[in-house]
């Protein structure tokens, strides 16, 4: 568990992670997208690189299943690296816990549309990368995996963690094109309502 003290080994953006979005990024929030224009934002569709802390301390947006707020921008997809410290088999399904050492996380595995059991790929202690959905099961957050890799190289699960640092810092804590237009267009027909009064 992070400490709410800042630390010199923490990055800025987890140290505060327990203070509300609206209040850390106020410039997003005040240009919020509608959300018909969700799908224009380009990390809505693509796997955003992030720490199981970051998705663990999302929170869905609007009421839509399957949209997430990072940093006031909607995610529905994620990929992280860490080991799998825990294994559930079942027919239907197989559940891998995640821990990238900033949390733990499970990741869901279905079975495939003929019905047959999913193929078990990996052992506990192994380094993996996942990529899937976001949702939540009975109020935790978790992924349900489509892709998902054996890294034989420990090495990638720093290398995972200065980039989502890196992209959080640069792309995912600033609003998107989308969001600055949505802003303007707001502003634009508050002028037009006052105009035509």
């Amino acid at each position: 568990r992070v400490s709410s003290s800042p630390s010199l080994f923490v990055p800025f953006h987890i140290q505060y992670a327990h203070s509300s979005p609206e209040r850390r990024h106020p410039k997003i929030f005040r240009g919020k997208m509608e959300i018909q224009s969700w799908g224009l934002d380009p990390i809505f569709w693509s796997f955003t690189k992030l720490t199981v802390h970051d998705i663990l301390h999302m929170a869905e947006m609007a009421n839509v299943r399957g949209a997430f707020s990072l940093h006031g921008r909607p995610v529905s997809r994620a990929e992280i690296v860490g080991y799998i410290v825990e294994l559930v088999i079942k027919h239907n399904r197989i559940t891998y816990s995640v821990d990238d050492g900033s949390g733990v996380i499970s990741c869901t595995q279905f079975a495939k549309p003929n019905g047959s059991q999913p193929e078990c790929k990996g052992k506990l202690g192994e380094t993996c990368r996942i990529r899937g959905l976001l949702s939540k099961y009975r109020g935790n957050m978790e992924i349900r995996i489509f892709d998902f890799y054996i890294e034989k190289d420990p090495n990638q699960q720093t290398l995972h963690w200065l980039e989502a640092f890196q992209a959080s810092v640069e792309i995912y804590q600033h609003p998107s094109v989308i969001q600055l237009e949505c802003k303007r267009n707001a502003s634009q027909n508050q002028g037009i309502k006052k105009l035509s009064k």
